[in-house]
């Protein structure tokens, strides 16, 4: 669990916070990520576009938006730190709802759809999108700070430590 007392320097630096919680609340960490975290990866992404859309490289600081957090104008640091974490994410998502897509489509063919993968790229990203909104029907809930994480009815701990989703065979020994 990472320490959230620190008060956030910026707008970003808050993202970051609200994104490391969400991490937590999901059992997850930089070194243990798991699928309980694409909505906290997608927030970052929207909080980090909001900030570099305010902030366009190159202009003067007192011609640039201000950071909300802040009051102060942003930077090109900023500016640019906020384009990285949008790519970092957005791989870290794509990659995520791909493996998702695939378990969904062992485990669950009736409610899926056959999202066909390639080593290249993903070759139905609307499938493997609907395939993750099905997952986190099942196995997702809101909590008590409106964060995402895992209904921990439908996940386990497997051998290496990760907290990952039971498949439909083991849901279906417990019955």
């Amino acid at each position: 669990m990472a320490n959230h007392v620190i008060k956030p320097i910026d707008g970003l630096n808050l993202a970051a916070q609200n994104h490391d919680k969400a991490y937590d609340a999901a059992n997850a960490s930089a070194e243990n990520i798991n699928w309980g975290t694409v909505e906290a990866d997608n927030a970052l992404v929207s909080a980090s576009k909001k900030i570099s859309d305010l902030r366009k490289p190159g202009l003067l600081s007192d011609d640039g938006e201000l950071d909300p957090y802040t009051n102060l104008p942003f930077n090109d640091n900023q500016y640019k730190t906020a384009l990285n974490v949008q790519i970092w994410c957005n791989i870290q998502v794509a990659s995520k709802i791909d493996e998702i897509s695939r378990f969904m489509e062992a485990n669950y063919p009736e409610l899926s759809e056959d999202a066909s993968h390639s080593i290249f790229r993903n070759d139905d990203e609307a499938g493997q999108e609907r395939n993750y909104i099905i997952f986190r029907k099942l196995y997702m809930e809101i909590n008590e700070d409106g964060r995402w994480t895992q209904d921990p009815e439908m996940w386990k701990y497997n051998d290496d430590g990760k907290y990952v989703p039971k498949s439909k065979a083991e849901l279906n020994k417990k019955e």
